[in-house]
């Protein structure tokens, strides 16, 4: 039971599944190539408002939020698309079974960018053919632990 209030208490609340989403992906990008997100800023500041914005008021943007007087979280789902299809390229090249890449509040967003999300993506797996991927990726491997 306490292990089930933890959890509770610390993740997302209901209804805003795609912030939750967002936010696991962005951290695997600023892990192996954080100046991918240079290209979304206008997304990852997005994210970061909706972050601050439920942080500030833990059942902000919860299907309950009637119940607890909090205000709506809106997440611009039309700014968020570029990243979104972002992750979903990466996650589809490189973690095909990831639960993630199930997430329908993903794709649903990442829908709202096709032609980004085509366009990384082909991007992407070309990349992981080439030996010039180890030179985008080495930063990021020299910084892990043991490395």
């Amino acid at each position: 039971m306490c292990r089930r209030l933890i959890k509770r208490i610390a993740s997302m609340p209901a209804g805003v599944a795609i912030v939750a989403a967002i936010n696991a992906g962005v951290a695997d990008i600023q892990l192996l190539v954080p100046r991918a997100l240079d290209f979304v800023k206008p997304a990852v500041e997005h994210i970061d408002n909706l972050n601050t914005q439920i942080a500030n008021n833990r059942f902000a943007g919860s299907v309950n939020r009637r119940l607890y007087n909090a205000p709506d979280v809106t997440p611009n789902e039309t700014v968020l698309g570029p990243l979104a299809a972002i992750i979903r390229a990466g996650l589809e090249s490189f973690a095909p079974s990831s639960p993630l890449l199930k997430s329908a509040a993903l794709k649903r967003v990442a829908n709202n960018s096709p032609m980004t999300g085509g366009m990384i993506g082909r991007m992407v797996n070309t990349a992981v053919k080439s030996e010039a991927a180890a030179e985008i990726f080495l930063p990021a491997i020299r910084t892990l632990p043991g490395a």
